[in-house]
């Protein structure tokens, strides 16, 4: 009888460990999936055409199926083009482009720093932005 309990007992071990690998693995592909900093400058100059004509048209059809472009929304006068993200919760990152038709940084407050910009609140919430070329900026923000 013992040996049939620690059998079952071995078993269910066996399936919790193996659920929680298989929901460790989803949530890597879910939440941490996102073009590096060289990756979206690259997508921006190879498709930088293509950008502006959705732009013009306000029509992003062809923008949508760049890869790489998870989503386009629009916020503040700017038109941002995210690349992805990682983390979860409070301790997520995001990463894209965006375009601006005065071709100035967007962002809070922002100060001067290395090539860019950024605008600090705590530790934490970081926002660092970076001239990609004429009116298109990248992004990264850290929460």
């Amino acid at each position: 009888m013992s040996t049939i309990l620690r059998r079952r007992k071995e078993f269910i071990l066996c399936l919790i460990a193996v659920i929680l690998v298989g929901f460790l693995v989803l949530y890597y592909l879910l939440f941490s999936g996102h073009l590096s900093k060289s990756q979206i400058y690259n997508l921006v100059n190879k498709n930088q055409k293509t950008l502006m004509s959705d732009i013009s048209k306000l029509d992003y059809t062809q923008s949508s199926k760049i890869s790489g472009i998870q989503k386009i929304r629009t916020e503040n006068g700017a038109i941002y083009f995210d690349c992805g993200g990682e983390g979860f919760g409070s301790a997520t990152s995001y990463y894209g482009f965006y375009h601006t038709a005065d071709d100035t940084p967007y962002g809070r407050d922002l100060l001067s720093e290395g090539n860019g910009w950024i605008w600090r609140q705590n530790q934490d919430d970081v926002y660092y932005t970076e001239k990609i070329c004429d009116y298109f900026y990248y992004y990264e923000e850290h929460y």
